[in-house]
């Protein structure tokens, strides 16, 4: 386990919580880090506000992460090279596995503070009735694909059959249902969607054929492409703004702990800084918490997440979880009446960008 985490069973943890009505319905440990970190993006630059001394006792922050996908790398970055340590932090990074909506019952629950994880499970928790506030948004796109075998050539060749997503409320799940609505057909009715658990138990399913096509995200992918699947949709194509990863808390602790934010976004906009400037290392971190040592599949998973979507500066916004609400609105009328700007909160990463400390960790 990285210096700063604790370990914790996420399964016995995430059983013992229950969030009621509040949403619809593990990894190996990464890899220790390198002794020194070269990379520019590990230390503050000039104009960065002084860290807490290391006499300072630090302040203990319960974070989270979910999947087991490419765009995980940010907080288990910052946690590894000791940037949360730097920030006066002592951050335990766990995964929860079961998607983002079983992270959102352990916040609600009060076990957590901070989670990363994507938008959808936030909006439908905080339509039933929680107060989960989203702080940053590192992919602000929809990078998940379906795949399928040779003989499925286009989403409407799924009528009458079924897609394995990983569970309801998840990235996965939102992915599918808009492949399909754009494709004109029904989720559930006119294909059914099957839960699986994860991208690696997704990918099982195919292989073994109880379902016709998947939900895949990098690096999945490239097993995938090697078990004879290929690529029917790429929904970052599509260019829908969108929360695939970010950060979310419940609003009373945000209320209680503006500096402990402070310094944690200031950690985690140099861990993305850290993913940018040093491949190699960005490899080794994936590699530790998706237990593979697939070089061409490290390879997809950080150009998706480590690169080609990665945003420097990682606003969260309005027109992200716009997309969610238009969507979402048909099956569920009550999302219309959230209202947008009381959910996403952009002031920390706002406040980094204008002191210019995000453009100083890429100079």
């Amino acid at each position: 386990m990285p210096q700063g985490s604790r370990a914790r069973s996420a399964a016995a943890l995430a059983g013992a919580l229950l969030l009621a009505a509040a949403c619809r319905p593990a990894a190996p440990a990464p890899a220790a880090a390198p002794a020194a970190a070269s990379a520019p993006a590990a230390a503050a630059p000039a104009n960065a506000s002084a860290a807490p001394t290391a006499a300072s006792a630090a302040t203990h922050v319960r974070a989270a992460y979910t999947s087991d996908s490419g765009a995980e790398l940010p907080i288990l970055v910052a946690d590894q090279t000791g940037l949360f340590a730097q920030q006066g932090l002592d951050v335990s990074v766990d995964r929860i596995a079961g998607g983002s909506s079983k992270v959102v019952q352990v916040i609600v629950a009060g076990e957590l503070d901070v989670a990363q994880i994507g938008g959808p499970a936030v909006v439908d928790a905080d339509v039933a009735g929680a107060d989960i506030v989203y702080l940053a948004t590192h992919i602000p796109r929809l990078a998940v694909s379906v795949f399928g075998p040779p003989a499925l050539t286009q989403i409407s060749d799924l009528r009458g059959k079924s897609i394995a997503i990983t569970r309801v409320g998840t990235i996965t799940d939102f992915g599918a249902r808009y492949a399909l609505n754009r494709a004109g057909l029904a989720p559930e009715t006119d294909v059914g969607l099957i839960q699986t658990g994860g991208n690696a138990e997704t990918l099982a399913t195919m292989q073994s054929g109880n379902v016709a096509a998947g939900m895949i995200s990098a690096p999945v992918d490239v097993p995938a492409r090697k078990l004879g699947f290929h690529e029917v949709l790429d929904l970052a194509a599509t260019g829908l703004e969108f929360p695939y990863d970010g950060l979310a808390v419940q609003r009373s602790y945000r209320d209680g702990n503006e500096d402990v934010l402070r310094r944690f976004t200031r950690a985690y906009v140099q861990a993305i800084a850290r993913v940018h400037h040093d491949k190699p290392f960005a490899k080794q971190v994936l590699a530790g918490y998706t237990g593979t040592d697939d070089d061409e599949a490290l390879e997809s998973g950080y150009a998706v997440f480590g690169d080609r979507y990665l945003a420097r500066a990682p606003y969260p916004t309005l027109a992200q979880f716009q997309s969610i609400v238009d969507f979402v609105a048909e099956r569920e009328p009550r999302v219309r009446d959230l209202q947008l700007n009381t959910i996403v909160d952009d002031h920390f990463i706002r406040a980094l960008d204008q002191e210019g400390f995000i453009d100083g960790l890429y100079q």
